[in-house]
C-alpha cells in the first residue's frame, strides 16, 4: 500500500459550548451539548476500549511512521467557549481522556479585538492549565471568517498569523488547523501546509482518513440534536460523505 492509499479510521468528534442545561430550553443548540450528555458520551468511549489522541499522531499514522491503538479517538472543540474549561475539562481529566482546542486567535492577541462571541471565551489562563493537562491548540483563524470568501492575501493571514498568535500566547507549536465555518477548496491545502501545519478539519461527516486528505479531515459533529442512539451509531457505522470540491456547513 503506498502512503497516499493508506487509510486509518479515527472518529475525530467535534464539539462546541459543553454546559450544564437542566430543564431549559438549549440556546444554540447547534453547538451545545448538555452536561449529563457530554459525560454520558466520554463514558461510553471509554466502555468501548477508545483512547484519546493527538493530531500529531494521527498524521504520523497516515504516513506509516507510528501505529495508533486500537481504537483511537479524537476530540476537538471549536471557537474556544468557556463551558469546555468549566464543564467538559473535568470530566475530560476524570477520565483520562485530551483534546484539541481550536482558539480564535484575536481572542488571545496580545491587544484582543475584544469581538463578542456565541458565548463567552477561555481566558489565557484557563487554556494554559489545559495544555498541562495534556491537551493541545490549534488554529481556527484570526478573525473566524470563512476563507473562500476572502482574498488570497486575507485568508493567508487568517492562516499564517493566527498560528503565530497562539503559539506566542501559549507556547507550543500549532500544527492543526480548523477551517470556520467548514469553509473549505482544495486550492487552500497549500497555504495551510506552507503556513506549517501538519493536519486541517473541514466539517465533512466521516471517520475514514487517507493520506492526501491530511489538509482536509472528516470529523464527526455533536450537538444537541444528538441522542445516545444517534452517537453511537455516526461513531461506528455511518457512512463517509463524498468529497466535495467545496463545502461550507458550520
Amino acid at each position: 500500500m503506498t502512503a497516499d492509499e493508506r487509510a486509518i479510521i479515527v472518529p475525530v468528534l467535534t464539539y462546541h459550548q459543553v454546559e450544564p442545561v437542566g430543564l431549559r430550553p438549549i440556546r444554540r443548540p447547534g453547538l451545545v451539548v448538555s452536561a449529563t450528555s457530554f459525560r454520558i458520551q466520554m463514558l461510553l468511549l471509554r466502555a468501548l476500549g477508545y483512547r484519546s489522541i493527538r493530531f500529531a499522531e494521527l498524521a504520523d499514522a497516515l504516513t506509516g511512521a507510528r501505529c495508533l491503538p486500537r481504537r483511537a479517538v479524537l476530540l476537538s472543540f471549536d471557537d474556544g467557549y468557556a463551558g469546555v474549561y468549566a464543564t467538559a475539562f473535568p470530566i475530560l481529566r476524570r477520565l483520562g481522556l485530551t483534546a484539541t482546542l481550536f482558539l480564535i486567535a484575536e481572542d488571545y492577541a496580545p491587544v484582543s479585538a475584544g469581538t463578542v462571541r456565541a458565548f463567552p471565551v477561555m481566558t489565557r489562563a484557563q487554556v494554559t492549565e489545559m495544555l498541562a493537562a495534556g491537551f493541545e491548540v490549534g488554529s481556527h483563524s484570526v478573525t473566524h471568517a470563512p476563507l473562500t470568501e476572502l482574498t488570497a492575501a486575507r485568508a493567508w493571514d487568517e492562516i499564517a498569523v493566527s498560528k503565530e498568535i497562539l503559539e506566542r500566547a501559549f507556547g507550543p507549536a500549532v500544527i492543526a488547523w480548523s477551517y470556520p465555518y467548514g469553509s473549505y477548496e482544495r486550492a487552500l491545502d497549500r497555504p495551510v501546509a506552507e503556513a506549517g501545519y501538519r493536519c486541517g478539519c473541514t466539517t465533512r461527516f466521516g471517520r475514514t482518513h487517507h493520506a492526501d486528505e491530511l489538509l482536509a479531515l472528516k470529523r464527526i459533529p455533536v450537538g444537541a440534536a444528538q441522542r445516545l442512539p444517534d452517537f453511537l451509531y455516526r461513531l461506528l457505522w455511518e457512512r463517509d460523505a463524498p468529497f466535495p470540491e467545496t463545502r461550507g456547513s458550520a
